[in-house]
């Protein structure tokens, strides 16, 4: 289903036909979904940076409202929580919906007196605008720029291979995922199910980029 903050027209949907969300979970909603885990892979990828050492990890995220952003969002807090490190509050960046826009942020970011050392970028536009920004402040600045910046990327980039920067990618199977939704919205059309079924697609991680 589309992004948005309000879901009251599938509230009236959903009392005359089946649903299925795909993507995403709506309280409140009786219906099956099918979402990717958001929360425990962003969980895990920056449990590993933390333990790699960095303490300022910066999260670049779109719309705070959208589901999927909001459970990556959550995986990023409780990773920071379980290891007792306080996050860096100036480091969150919400409202980043293009790729010029995630740009633009990690520029600034990347200019400040205590810049991150690593980036959460939590999907794939804002993920190449923070590959792209890291490569042009290298560029400005020599082998001495920013070397050392981790970036983790949530959903595929085949752009990530062309450049430059190295990136761990958390991704999913998409065929998975509409698979399954479509085997649910068969079940629930033939009644063999009554109460809602969340169903989980695994997210792996896989390193992208090269450096020169």
């Amino acid at each position: 289903v589309p992004s948005g903050d309000s879901h009251d027209h599938l509230t009236e949907a959903a009392q005359r036909m089946s649903i299925v969300l795909a993507h995403r979970v709506l309280d409140g909603l009786h219906a099956d979904s099918v979402a990717p885990d958001d929360r425990g892979a962003s969980r895990a990828a920056v449990q590993e940076l933390l333990e790699a050492g960095h303490r300022r990890i910066a999260f670049l995220g779109d719309l705070g409202f959208i589901y999927n952003i909001q459970q990556r969002y959550e995986g990023f807090l409780e990773a920071h929580s379980a290891a007792g490190v306080p996050v860096c509050e100036s480091l969150i960046v919400f409202d980043s919906r293009s790729a010029e826009s995630a740009a633009e942020r990690v520029t600034a970011l990347l200019n400040t007196e205590q810049p991150p050392t690593a980036i959460f970028a939590s999907n794939n536009l804002n993920c190449l605008g923070t590959l792209v920004a890291l490569r042009e402040a290298s560029g400005r600045r020599g082998s001495g720029g920013p070397a050392g910046v981790d970036v983790i990327g949530f959903d595929a980039l085949p752009e990530a291979k062309y450049m430059d920067v190295p990136v761990t990618l958390l991704s999913y199977d998409q065929d998975e995922l509409g698979q399954r939704a479509a085997s649910l919205l068969v079940e629930r059309a033939a009644g063999r199910h009554h109460e809602p079924q969340h169903v989980i697609v695994p997210v792996t991680a896989q390193r992208a980029g090269f450096t020169s």
